[in-house]
């Protein structure tokens, strides 16, 4: 069966709760990224911020109201 697409749009600040969650599981179970440990949302509000202050997008994909993905672009080592 296939799926509905799924649509992209700016995250919005609302989107991060989801988006955190999405994270966190990727961080204890994925293997695209190098945290041991999921930031909460503060520290990835603190991401969206850093993003956008340097006039970059951080798209979300949502399907049928519910966040399903996200990507955004950043300098490498945004992080410390």
């Amino acid at each position: 069966m296939k799926q509905p697409s799924a649509s992209l749009r700016d995250t919005r600040p609302d989107d991060m709760a989801a988006i955190t969650a999405l994270y966190a599981d990727e961080v204890l179970h994925g293997t695209a990224t190098f945290e041991l440990d999921p930031p909460d949302a503060a520290e990835m509000a603190s991401r969206l911020a850093a993003v956008r202050k340097l006039d970059l997008p951080w798209l979300t994909a949502e399907r049928d109201g519910q966040v399903v993905g996200y990507a955004y672009l950043a300098p490498f080592r945004l992080r410390p």
